[in-house]
């Protein structure tokens, strides 16, 4: 009887915990839910008649938080072949809400934030995505307008400028947009507000080839929580003039096609039947489709501009064109099995259960030590060996890593962090000089830039968590990160504790000496056994001091050196390079999977 007491106080206090953190979140987004409605009926009357052609009168599918403080049906009795499929919007919090809750068999979920309830009341759920049912037809005639939800910045202004039509549509009514989109040719949304508002409107418009594009005012979305990487987005006038340019000049037929091609995969009616039929037999939705290619990173979608998903993005265009590929996160778990799957990690604790392919490749492109996991090296890479077992084929980005897995006779392949140099190159732009640059978030100790300022001398900081004054700014878009490097005099850079110890090189320094900008780094042994001399480092203040100092004043030396890391660069640590090894491994599990 005390431990039934124990634990109904723990729940009681998880759901107040809840409670708490959804009424500060409604009330501090409050005008985003206004008046706001969103039709889910068609999509819950589908789902029911397909049970009911199936099952006769056995399943039943309810819906609750696709609008602002939705309640939980109360369906009666406890029923385990009721089915309870939550939306994104926050759930109106009242007493009766755990049992009602409780009283459904299965729980379906569109966001995965809702999977705490999962822990809360100790029920299995599912992420379960929004679909679409139907699509109106396109029109003959070449599609000339614009949607604009919300206002979305510089859209309007440029639009009129360059005598192009458009239409404005009120976040309350997305779905007024259905209707027009026969003569549609781009979606414009306003990022802080379409996160919350993106219904299938969008999927619908995606569906029939029209771009959807996103205002974002910092690096922060969720909403590619739902149409993944299919969206556009622009931080500046020029970026959506650059968007525009190739919407006017039909640029985006490729892209046209994957994305409806990735909407049929994933967001169609007859996926979300498969992903259904998966959750009544009491598994996840894991289709195999052989066209597909995978690569998963262990952050959450809504951290999308992370390192390590530029990384993968990068990548991913210079893969074998024979396969298409996706990229998910930890949130977008429904997603089905593909022919192979590149799993970008650091942190592998429990990496083998996120494994979804037969084929499923492991690369370690950095390490990660968590608080009470891995401590070492060694302790690190021992979990590593016991993970082989477990996937088709490892890739390590150190030459320590790769020597160590060799010894334990693990065929790893060495595949270090890399540059896109398709992205990276000199472009100098007057507008972003700099004498002394670092880009990089402060969320360890920094000392490289710490000596700087104590030495007072003339360095321009970009990246979060700094304190007040240092940064310029919190956040650099990696897609023009090369015109900052390449405005630059130097480039600092340096790197935490544990990638030095496992020998891993910041792709930092490739990013920077493909812009043929002077790098000075910290010392780290393995900068210095691929880069030499041609990358200066430092070991105590003095030396920094000295070489900062010297190559200011030195221009000629600095720019020899320079391109000596240009060319090291360009010839050993290129995306293209990568994509190649990957091709080949992708190659050789499936030849050893038939």
């Amino acid at each position: 009887m005390k431990e039934f007491m124990m634990l109904k106080k723990i729940l009681l206090l998880s759901f107040f915990g809840v409670a708490v953190v959804s009424t500060i979140i409604r009330f501090s987004n409050k005008d985003l839910y206004a008046g706001y409605v969103y039709n889910i009926t068609p999509q819950v009357e589908f789902l029911n008649q397909a049970l009911a052609q199936k099952y006769g009168d056995k399943y039943k599918i309810y819906a609750a938080g696709f609008n602002p403080e939705e309640n939980i049906p109360d369906i009666g009795e406890n029923n385990p072949n009721a089915i309870l499929w939550l939306g994104r919007q926050p759930l109106k919090i009242t007493p009766d809400m755990p049992r009602n809750f409780n009283k459904f068999g299965t729980v379906l979920t569109s966001d995965f934030n809702k999977l705490i309830f999962r822990d809360i009341f100790k029920k299995e759920m599912y992420q379960f995505p929004e679909f679409i049912i139907n699509s109106p037809p396109r029109i003959e005639s070449v599609p000339q307008l614009y949607a604009l939800i919300g206002n979305p910045q510089y859209a309007k202004e440029y639009l009129k400028k360059h005598n192009l039509q458009y239409k404005q549509y009120s976040y309350k009514n997305i779905e007024d947009i259905r209707k027009d989109i026969p003569q549609l040719k781009a979606i414009i949304i306003e990022q802080k507000k379409a996160a919350y508002n993106m219904d299938t409107t969008l999927l619908e418009a995606i569906a029939n080839g029209i771009i959807v594009c996103e205002n974002r005012v910092d690096m922060i979305t969720s909403s590619q929580a739902l149409v993944g990487e299919t969206i556009e987005y622009y931080f500046n006038n020029k970026e959506l003039a650059d968007i525009i340019n190739k919407l006017e000049q039909n640029q985006y037929e490729e892209k046209k096609e994957f994305d409806k091609n990735w909407q049929q995969a994933f967001f169609s009616k007859e996926a979300a039947l498969k992903r259904l039929e998966a959750v009544l037999q009491g598994k996840t939705y894991r289709e195999l489709d052989k066209s597909w290619v995978n690569v998963y990173i262990r952050n959450q979608v809504g951290f999308h501009p992370a390192g390590d998903t530029w990384l993968a993005k990068d990548m991913i265009k210079k893969l074998n064109p024979a396969y298409k590929y996706y990229l998910t996160f930890e949130d977008t778990t429904y997603r089905p099995r593909a022919a192979a799957q590149i799993l970008l990690v650091g942190r592998i604790n429990n990496i083998e259960q996120e494994n979804t392919s037969d084929n499923g490749i492991l690369w370690l492109a950095f390490p990660h030590i968590s608080k009470g996991g891995q401590t070492t090296f060694n302790e690190y890479m021992e979990e590593v060996v016991k993970l082989g077992k477990h996937f088709a084929a490892i890739a390590v980005s150190s030459q320590k890593m790769h020597k160590y897995l060799l010894s334990k006779r693990i065929a790893a392949v060495w595949i270090p962090q890399f540059t896109n140099i398709g992205k990276f190159y000199p472009d100098y732009d007057e507008s972003k000089k700099s004498d002394i640059l670092f880009v990089g978030n402060n969320h360890f100790e920094r000392k490289i830039t710490n000596l700087a300022k104590k030495y007072d001398m003339p360095v321009t900081i970009y990246g979060k968590w700094w304190p007040k004054g240092w940064a310029t700014a919190e956040y650099v878009d990696n897609r023009i990160l090369r015109q900052y490097y390449s405005s630059a005099k130097i480039v600092l850079s340096d790197q935490n504790a544990y990638m030095k110890d496992f020998g891993v090189i910041v792709n930092r320094i490739f990013d920077a000496t493909a812009c043929k900008t002077l790098v000075i780094s910290e010392y780290v042994e393995a900068v210095a056994e691929v880069y030499g001399d041609c990358v200066p480092m430092y070991k105590t203040e003095k030396e920094f001091v000295d070489l900062v100092n010297y190559y200011l004043e030195h221009e000629d030396e600095r720019r020899q050196k320079a391109e000596c890391a240009y060319e090291i660069t360009l010839k050993n640590f290129t995306s293209d390079i990568a994509a190649q090894k990957f091709n080949t491994i992708i190659e050789e599990v499936h030849s050893a999977s038939k």
